[in-house]
Formats: C-alpha cells, structure tokens, sequence
C-alpha cells in the first residue's frame, strides 16, 4: 500500500511538472542577474527551477506570452547556459560545467515505441520539449510508425512516464444532425427553447441573431444579442438572421417531429450522422444541384456555343466537439446555409441567398442544439371546379374557386452530440 502511495505522487508531480513547463509566462528584466531571472520565472510558472554553481552573468530578457520552456530554453542559449529536466526539477548549468546533464556512454539509453493511439507529429511536438540540451535526440521512423529517444537515464526514466501518461484512446462522439422544413407555426409546437448558454469567455446567452447578405437591416451587420421578439419586430428580410435554441430530450424532439411530418407541417430534408473524436473537426453538408444553360457567342464567328452549368446550395456544419471535465460538450460551430429563390430567377437562373455563422455553445451529452431563423417565402395558387358543371358558359364560374396567398417556411437543423461509451474519466 506505502509503495502505491509513492507511485500516485510522483505521478502527480510529473503531471504538474508537464502543465507548469507549458504555462504562459510573460516576464521583463533589463540587464538583470540571470539568477534573478530564473527566479522570476520559477516564481510566476510555480516550477522548481535550481541554478547550479558558477551560473553568473547579466541578461535582458523581453517575453510576452510563451511556455516557460520556450522561456528557459530562450535565456540559456543566450547565456552560455544549458538546462535539464529530472523529476519535478529544471536543472541549470554552465556549459563547462555540465556534469550529469552531458550525455555519455555511461548514462546513456535508448528508447523505442510506437504510438498507439496519438500521432508521430504530434507526439514529437510534446517529447522535444523536454530532452535533455546536451545531446537528447529522437528519430522518428515514418515507415514503421516508431519513436526512439536517446537520452540520460534520469530524463529518459520522466520520459517514459509522460508517454504513458499522452498515449491515450481519445474519446469518440456521435453526432446527429437533422435538417428539417417546417410551416411557420411548427417552431412553437415543438415547444423548442430559444436560448442556449455559451462558453464563460463571451460572457453572454443565447439567442443570437447573425445579420449578413441581402435584406438585413444595414444597421446591424454584425452578431446582436436579440430576445426572438425582437428578431421578430426588426423587419428584416427572408434568409437572413440565424437564431440558436436548444431541447433536452431527444426522444420527445424526434416524436414530434415524426407527428408534425405525418401532419404535413414538416419534413425531414437530411438526417446525417458522423463519428469523430474529442477536438477533432467534423463536417456535415447537405444540399441541392441546379444544372442551367449558359449561351455564349464566339467573338470571331457567329454561332452560339451552349455551356451546361451548375450551382450548388448547400447546408454546410462544421462542428469540433470537446468534452469538458464536468461532463458536458463544448461546440465550435460554423454553419452555412444558401438556399436558391426562384421568385428573384433571371433567365430561368435562381438568385441564391447566403448565410453564415461561427459561435461556441455548450450542451449536455444528448442534449439537442437547433438552428433556426433561414426563413422562405412561396408564393402558391389553388384552382378547385366541379367537373362538367365549371365548363358551363357564363355559369362555370360559380362552379370554380381560385385562390392565391404566400406561405412562410423555416429552414430547422438540429444537431445532438452523444459521448460514445460513457463520459470521460
């Protein structure tokens, strides 16, 4: 029991160890003791740095926002000064004085590894940081996928111990997307609730109101906090604000989406789905292809050359989940929308209309998020007659019923994330 006692805390100082030589440090000193500067930079990372015997000399030192090893590694080569990492413990020495830090035949191993689950670039981005000065090397052999690390045995020994601890399955999400046509009143009958918190950093709630492209009120050209009221009373034109909601029970949401498609008050366009992993990019896209006939007339002959040409609209998510330590997903989110208006066509060519997003949303695992607000006018005639009786002269009429109006659509994505195999440890 005393023996795994040890083992879990020299585990949490390593991992303590990892954080503090990554943490941003910002530190000016003009011609400053370079001890004092070490002892700056322990002071404000909360890293145990030892400045060996003989380290002496002045040093001006400008950093803004970098790693304290991007920060020790910067002061030592510019001192004449080398550096190593054992344990918990930044070791700082003189170049002629390199005692344990030198790489010799005697205290020198090798090691070799193939990742399991995390990249060769990635894997050399995080190991290079913390090789030994004086001569710790890696080779990476792309062919075979291995890692080998030549280095002193005390380092090589804290090496291992952060491979095991970076080389980790990452965690896999679901997610599922719907995109639905819905009549103007479906919103209120799938009882969505409009507002969705954000990340702490914005500092704001949802809804949000995007106004870009054509018909948006020149006025607010940028992202506004508006209650869905207000989106309303704006008078802004079709197409153009996208309004974020959420719903937390995905097997109610998906009951009355099936109840309002049965009734003819929606329909389902699209419902993809895709795996990916934690902090990886997504993308989901659906849409349709117009192909027209474009006529062009040669500037040295008259005859006419007939182009076929094509257009795409298209609904286009690109999601990157990241599981948070409480549980839940935080979004990055992108999304675009165009859809063609066939009521602006010229020459049989639709106008296409065109709106885009990036926020940051936070959701339970299973939890819903819809985007709203690309709304669609379509203007529609009705003809009804009595057979044989409407084609009564001067009496048909009465037989015969015409009518005329326009209708209002929404345009509905709804986008559920789902942790796959519980929630992270």
């Amino acid at each position: 029991m005393r023996i795994w006692k040890i083992v879990l805390v020299m585990m949490f100082f390593n991992t303590l160890l990892y954080a503090d030589l990554n943490r941003l440090v910002s530190l000016n000193m003009k011609n400053a003791d370079v001890k004092d500067v070490f002892n700056a930079l322990s002071l404000i990372s909360n890293t145990n740095i030892v400045v060996g015997k003989g380290v002496e000399g002045k040093i001006s030192v400008f950093l803004d926002n970098v790693t304290l090893m991007d920060a020790v590694k910067s002061v030592t080569s510019n001192a004449d000064l080398t550096y190593r990492v054992e344990s918990n413990i930044v070791y700082i020495t003189k170049l002629d004085n390199l005692g344990q830090s030198t790489i010799t035949s005697d205290n020198v191993e090798s090691y070799f590894f193939k990742p399991k689950y995390i990249r060769l670039d990635q894997f050399e981005g995080i190991i290079s940081n913390f090789l030994s000065s004086t001569g710790g090397k890696m080779v990476i052999d792309n062919s075979t996928g291995t890692i080998i690390i030549t280095d002193t045995k005390a380092n090589l020994k804290y090496l291992k111990d952060l491979i095991a601890k970076i080389d980790q399955p990452s965690q896999q999400i679901m997610i599922e997307a719907k995109i639905v046509r819905t009549t103007k009143s479906a919103g209120k009958d799938l009882g969505i609730q409009w507002g969705v918190n954000v990340n702490d950093r914005t500092s704001k709630n949802f809804p949000y109101s995007v106004q870009v492209g054509a018909g948006a009120d020149p006025n607010r050209n940028y992202i506004v906090n508006l209650p869905i009221s207000d989106v309303a009373k704006a008078g802004i034109g079709a197409g153009v604000g996208i309004t974020l909601g959420n719903f937390n029970n995905t097997f109610v949401l998906n009951a009355k989406l099936n109840a309002l498609e049965t009734k003819g008050e929606a329909k389902i366009v699209h419902s993809p789905k895709i795996l990916t992993m934690n902090n990886q990019k997504a993308k989901l896209e659906s849409g349709e292809e117009i192909r027209f006939r474009e006529t062009k007339t040669s500037t040295t002959t008259t005859i006419q050359e007939v182009d076929i040409q094509k257009d795409e609209a298209k609904t286009v998510l690109d999601i990157t989940p990241q599981i948070l330590n409480d549980g839940n997903i935080l979004l990055n989110l992108s999304v675009e929308l165009s859809e063609f208006d066939w009521t602006k066509s010229v020459d049989n060519i639709p106008a296409k209309n065109k709106n885009k997003a990036e926020t940051q949303v936070i959701l339970k695992d299973g939890e819903t998020l819809i985007i709203g607000g690309l709304k669609k006018e379509n203007l529609f005639k009705n003809e009804a007659s009595v057979p044989l009786l409407s084609k009564i002269p001067l009496l048909g009429a009465l037989f015969r019923n015409k009518s005329a109006g326009e209708e209002l659509n929404e345009l509905l994505i709804f986008v559920t994330p789902k942790i796959m195999g519980g929630k992270q440890n």
